[in-house]
């Protein structure tokens, strides 16, 4: 279940983070992991290449990761195997791994069983810190992944890692999965059946009205408030990240 607010003061754990396309949720996690990677080996499932494309840049938006960032790129788990051996690859704070399709669009199966193997195998799960999967529906419609993620969940958690999930319909993560996380930005939902997904965070007409009422580029920011708290909303370009703001003391006690 969702922890205390007093719990929740540090990167670590799930972070959940729900809105339909373009309302600012792929924003907002960009920025939190921009900033994330710089203190701790990050791996990203980017089948879309949204997220590689508004932190790497593109031709039509600067790069917006710190320049002592190092980004490497893989797109299959056999790719990604011959590089350890060959370069015997380490990956460190200031290091970030995008996965993807080698084309925007391509087909996301080998990508997926990429990240799949290097989240829940013990072989490559504890080369990185943090673990981010946008367009996370993808994770959970095969079944023959998605029983491994249980475990791995518990498992990243327990040795302070984190994770992030990004949907843009809650109802396709599993409810066991989505009550694993620490925190949760919910940002404009249009759907009735994904805003009652959302009721497990607070009062529940009134949480739901208020998902399906949200401004674009504004987000609901649950952490454990207890009922009747008011939960702070997030601007998804300009609010400062909550959980990342004690990072460079928790992350430079780990060294």
């Amino acid at each position: 279940m969702y922890e205390t607010q007093s719990d929740n003061q540090h990167p670590y754990g799930v972070t959940v983070l729900y809105g339909g396309s373009g309302t600012g949720k792929t924003t907002l996690l960009a920025r939190a992991v921009a900033e994330h990677c710089q203190y701790a080996p990050t791996v990203v499932l980017d089948v879309t290449h949204d997220l590689r494309e508004l932190l790497v840049g593109s031709q039509h938006s600067p790069r917006t990761l710190h320049p002592n960032v190092t980004v490497h790129y893989y797109t299959s788990l056999e790719g990604y195997e011959w590089s350890l051996k060959q370069w015997f690859m380490t990956f460190s704070a200031g290091d970030i791994v995008f996965i993807g399709p080698p084309e925007k669009g391509g087909d996301p199966s080998e990508s997926i069983r990429l990240f799949t193997a290097i989240l829940t195998s013990t072989k490559h799960s504890k080369r990185f810190s943090v673990y981010v999967c946008d367009e996370a529906e993808l994770l959970f419609s095969n079944n023959q992944f998605s029983r491994q993620y249980d475990n791995a969940i518990y498992t990243a958690r327990n040795r302070h890692a984190s994770i992030y999930l990004a949907a843009k319909r809650p109802t396709r993560i599993p409810t066991n999965v989505r009550s694993c996380a620490m925190r949760a930005v919910v940002f404009k939902l249009r759907a009735d059946a994904d805003a009652r997904a959302t009721e497990e965070l607070g009062p529940s007409e009134l949480f739901r009205d208020r998902v399906q009422n949200l401004t674009i580029g504004k987000g609901l920011y649950y952490c454990g408030q207890g009922p009747g708290e008011e939960l702070p909303i997030l601007d998804s370009r300009e609010s400062p990240i909550p959980w990342l703001e004690t990072a460079p003391e928790v992350y430079s006690k780990r060294r």
